[in-house]
């Protein structure tokens, strides 16, 4: 029997991720779709959570090129938030 993984999950990650790593992650469908399986592969890999960083905030995503250098320069810029 084929199961789809978004239709196993504890405690609203997929099954698949170590607890060890969901610990770690924040709220949100980049942590958990993004981050959390990237970490996992990285565990599977050799490396130990303890090499790991985990970010306490993300970049927003500026809304046009020309906010994207201001962000570059240091600078206020207009951006999506999360």
């Amino acid at each position: 029997m084929k199961v789809n993984k978004e239709e196993i999950k504890v405690n609203d990650h997929p099954q698949d991720l170590a607890e060890e790593v969901v610990k770690q992650l924040k709220e949100g469908p980049e942590q958990e779709k993004v981050v959390g399986p990237l970490v996992q592969y990285l565990l599977s890999k050799g490396y130990k959570l303890e090499q790991i960083r985990f970010g306490k905030k993300e970049w927003r995503v500026p809304k046009n090129p020309s906010e994207a250098t201001k962000r570059e320069r240091g600078n206020q810029y207009e951006g999506f938030s999360g």
